[in-house]
């Protein structure tokens, strides 16, 4: 199969993932809204499990993708076929990030200016701490760890917090942010693989991922939640009210 017809499907994989993911967070909503306590779990469960697979659908779709302008590939073959030999997705992801400065900067890690490194670990550290974990809780989904994480419950994917944590923590508001973060995340990967100055775009997508962070961080998923049931039981009383006038 040619490089156009692998990117055609990738990219058709992921635009239905992307439909999935919006149509089960409307689902979400509406269960929490109406406190449907098991649906309320198992479409954040599917959440979790459909941005992880986002991410790698991007990823696919990425590797055969040409320049817009130049029609160029970002990857020649050799560097796809060590991508995907990889094996780990986060391991596929860290290559690339790795790649894509190297590939921006002209030169191999080794020899980037102490700005140059600054820029590159806090990439890495947006990474681990926005992305890889969701990553990582889709694989265990992958296996049927939905309720129960059997293998490595007490690893620690994400501030110190253990898998198991994340997995019952994760919401509608925090993973709504998570794709928003990865969004800008891969903005700035296809600009540093065009070979774009990333030092103009940087300071621009640190303020954004900074700006997403601190609204998770700050996140009250409590009292929205019963804000969200509150407008609900206000509209059904309306309804009520009003029905037969």
């Amino acid at each position: 199969m040619d490089r156009e017809e692998l990117h055609k499907r990738h990219s058709r994989n992921h635009e239905e993932i992307d439909t999935a993911f919006e149509n089960i967070l409307s689902n979400l909503l509406h269960s929490i809204k109406t406190e449907n306590a098991s649906h309320t779990k198992n479409n954040t469960r599917l959440l979790i499990f459909l941005l992880g697979t986002y991410i790698e659908t991007f990823l696919n779709k990425f590797l055969y993708e040409l320049h817009y302008k130049t029609q160029n590939p970002y990857f020649d073959e050799a560097t796809i076929t060590h991508i995907l030999s990889l094996g780990r997705e986060d391991d596929k992801w860290e290559y690339i990030i790795l790649y894509a400065f190297e590939k921006n900067f002209s030169q191999t890690k080794a020899n980037f200016s102490r700005t140059q490194n600054i820029i590159y670990d806090d990439i890495i550290e947006s990474f681990a701490n926005y992305i890889e974990p969701i990553i990582r809780l889709r694989n265990k989904m992958a296996h049927g760890q939905w309720v129960y994480i059997i293998n490595g419950e007490d690893e620690e994917i994400y501030s110190g917090q253990k898998v198991k944590q994340v997995l019952n923590t994760e919401n509608y508001l925090t993973l709504r942010h998570r794709k928003k973060i990865l969004i800008k995340f891969k903005d700035l990967i296809v600009k540093l693989v065009s070979s774009q100055n990333i030092l103009e775009e940087y300071d621009n997508f640190y303020q954004n991922i900074q700006n997403l962070s601190r609204e998770i961080d700050k996140i009250d998923f409590k009292k929205w939640k019963q804000q969200q049931i509150d407008s609900h039981r206000r509209g059904e009383e309306y309804k009520k009210k009003n029905r037969g006038k």
